[in-house]
């Protein structure tokens, strides 16, 4: 998974750390030195976690709303590209199905 900051969470540095901020509704999250470090990161782009402690903030967080995440794509520009559903109408022909050639996906 990669992940970045949801819409509408701000990053707010504070003497002791910092806060993940969200207007609507209004919710606010104090976060240490190493986790405003994290979420000044995740303000720039999507973030893949370096660690497996990472990365179980991240999902935390994003199970609370602040960040959002999704799968990185397959491949470079993978992310232009259409979806593609193919249909075989096949009614009453199982075996002429199972000639078709095997496709990756």
């Amino acid at each position: 998974m990669i992940y970045r900051l949801a819409d509408g969470i701000s990053v707010k540095a504070t003497l002791e750390g910092g806060v993940l901020l969200s207007s609507r509704p209004l919710r606010m999250l104090r976060l240490n030195q190493s986790l405003l470090a994290l979420a000044r990161r995740l303000e720039e782009d999507w973030l893949a976690p370096q660690t497996p402690a990472e990365s179980r903030v991240l999902e935390t967080l994003a199970k609370r709303g602040f960040v959002q995440r999704r799968r990185p794509p397959l491949h470079p520009g993978a992310e232009q590209l259409p979806t593609v559903s193919v249909v075989i109408p096949v009614k009453d022909r199982a075996d002429e199905l199972r000639k078709l050639p095997d496709v990756p996906s």
